[in-house]
């Protein structure tokens, strides 16, 4: 043999021992944190405050799903998914797979989120390295911990719905709001969703449990694989009803011919006396000339009646359309001109409330905007947003004069004082804060109220802020002190608007309890309760003359009743989804609301 030969086989024995796989090295425990980071997410249950986790698992376009636990999000109510960066992102659908502890929810966003790589949760073995990532409810930063794989329940796997899907056991210590977290290996793969957590009372160990990827998958598959048989189960009904509707038509056409055939018979063989035709056409008009005359009655008689019960009615003068989303707020110019709108679509649009014509749009905000108010000389606009901000507005250019911030939390309400020097918003960081707007900082924290703080109002004489939060209660304060005056209680849920008559005698509250409360503003004590009996409670705004109040509920009603005698005026229906806002005239002769249906209707009262 060559020597050439001998080193050629040596090199390529060793390039073939160079070659064989070998198992990558585990990630380092920044890398793992880094992962986790980046594909854990906070759930938040919007009514509540309630809080879980989820692991974005897909994208298709700008849609984004999460995968969670049911236990997490399975209740009614508004989610918003909180990504990675903190932006909220509302929550457009939410699935849930039959039989397992598992939901999978969707939000959309132009933005780049990391997706989770799924793991091979059968290669998991007890004893092994596990990281489990959540968002516990006492802190607002991720929480990572590690630990060991303690068991594997073979009974789950082989039948998943034998306990939700539980079949992972581990020893990491997790806490209450981790529930829908990651569960990752060593080597950064979602191995499993972080579920319960308890404590064995027989050692005093804290036991973990999670649901293993895989379980997942095969659901998912399984319910494709129901989809494709209801699919085709659709298609062959559909299918079927096709021939039946043509075998209809068929025997319609032949049916026609017969009967043509028929008439073509009877003209042929009948020869009718000219007198008795002339005497059936006349009798034939006659009978017509009493059907018209009759109808004519009856359209008289049915205009006559009134469209419904209430003492006055309103009709739809203008239907505007040009947001993207959900319109989230509403305001009146005092002369009446103009109406502004603030949207889901992070937008401000001005609108001419004479010809219903778009004059501006106002961009500037990165997220939400769910509240604006107007100064009462139309110069200045305020608008609040989910991005924590407020802005302030030159309302005849449309520029924004300057940025407020300092809240921690988005941003649901803002109301301005009648001098238009003042502004006053309301967070979900649990503070009020006003605002002077000639240097744009804040002078004042109002702190006391113990959730959400939905909505806030100015008296008329500028000395007092009303303000109405997620903790069920009313609160008044001295807005020149900061104190707080009064604690109004009496709704039973989330208090979602508040509004004080321009005369400073009455405040108005609406709640998810499906009531408008009325309180005297002397004694404080609750005058009368309106019912809104199937729809959590929008928005009420009391008219500037003090003789009405109206507001806009989940039922996709408007209401009107009295504040003289306490009599229902009106109910407007025309929106086709919840009513989130409403804005009236001195008198309330007109009505503008909002609506989840991204249109504006502008109500004109006809009696």
């Amino acid at each position: 043999m060559s020597f050439q030969k001998q080193l050629f086989i040596a090199i390529s024995s060793t390039a073939v021992l160079l070659l064989q796989p070998m198992k990558a090295l585990a990630l380092s425990a920044r890398e793992i944190s880094t992962i986790a980071r980046d594909i854990t997410v906070k759930v938040i249950q919007a009514q509540t405050g309630n809080n879980g986790s989820g692991v974005i698992i897909e994208r298709q376009d700008s849609s984004y799903s999460v995968l969670t636990n049911y236990h997490v999000a399975g209740e009614d109510g508004v989610y918003r998914v909180q990504t990675p960066d903190g932006t909220k992102h509302p929550v457009i659908s939410k699935q849930e797979l039959p039989g397992l502890d598992l939901m999978i929810l969707t939000f959309d966003s132009q933005d780049q989120y990391t997706i989770a790589d799924l793991g091979n949760s059968d290669e998991v073995v007890p004893l092994q390295t596990i990281f489990v990532a959540g968002f516990p409810a006492i802190q607002n930063d991720l929480d990572l911990v590690s630990g060991q794989v303690r068991s594997i329940r073979e009974d789950v796997l082989i039948n998943p719905e034998e306990d939700e899907g539980y079949a992972l056991i581990y020893s990491n210590q997790t806490l209450p709001g981790s529930s829908g977290g990651a569960v990752v290996d060593e080597d950064g793969m979602l191995v499993a969703i972080n579920g319960e957590a308890e404590r064995d009372p027989t050692t005093g160990r804290d036991i973990s449990r999670g649901i293993p990827i895989n379980i997942y998958l095969s659901a998912m598959e399984a319910l494709a694989q129901e989809n494709e048989i209801a699919e085709a189960e659709k298609e062959r009904i559909a299918e079927e009803k096709r021939i039946a509707a043509e075998e209809a038509r068929i025997r319609a056409e032949i049916a026609e011919e017969q009967r043509q055939t028929e008439l073509e018979a009877a003209e042929e063989k009948a020869e009718l006396d000219a007198q008795e035709r002339k005497a059936a056409q006349e009798r034939e008009l006659e009978l017509q000339a009493a059907e018209i005359e009759l109808e004519a009655e009856q359209s008289n008689q049915i205009a006559a009646l009134p469209p419904n019960d209430f003492p006055t009615q309103y009709l739809i003068s203008g239907d505007l359309e040009g947001h993207e989303d959900i319109i989230h707020s509403v305001v009146l110019s005092s002369d009446n001109q103009r109406v502004v709108t603030g949207s889901w679509d992070n937008t401000i649009k001005i609108w001419n409330a004479q010809t219903g014509q778009l004059e501006k749009t106002l961009v500037g905000h990165d997220s939400l905007v769910n509240s604006i108010a107007i100064s009462s000389d139309g110069n200045t606009l305020v608008s609040a947003s989910d991005d924590t901000n407020l802005k302030v507005w030159n309302l005849q250019t449309g520029e924004s004069r300057q940025t407020l911030t300092g809240h921690n939390d988005v941003v649901n309400s803002v109301a301005i004082s009648p001098d238009g020097k003042t502004a006053v918003s309301a967070s979900d960081d649990e503070t009020l804060r006003v605002w002077n707007l000639d240097t744009g900082k804040s002078d004042l924290t109002l702190t006391g109220h113990e959730d959400w703080i939905n909505s806030v109002a100015i008296s008329s004489d500028g000395q007092t802020v009303v303000s109405g939060s997620s903790d069920e209660t009313v609160r008044v304060w001295n807005l020149n002190s900061g104190k707080l005056e009064r604690t109004l209680q009496g709704h039973t849920d989330v208090v979602n608007s508040v509004a004080i008559s321009s005369d400073g005698a009455t405040v108005a509250s609406g709640s998810d309890d499906e009531t408008v409360k009325i309180w005297n503003w002397q004694s404080w004590e609750l005058k009368h309760t309106f019912d809104s009996p199937e729809g959590w409670v929008n928005s009420v705004v009391i008219s500037p003359d003090g003789k009405k109040v109206a507001s806009g509920s989940d039922d996709r009603i408007i209401r009107v009743w009295s504040l003289e005698n306490y009599e229902p005026l009106a109910s407007l229906e025309g929106h086709d989804d919840m009513i989130a806002s409403v804005a009236v005239n001195s008198n309330a002769s007109t009505i503008v609301s909002v609506s989840a249906d991204k249109t504006i209707k502008i109500w004109q009262l006809q009696n």
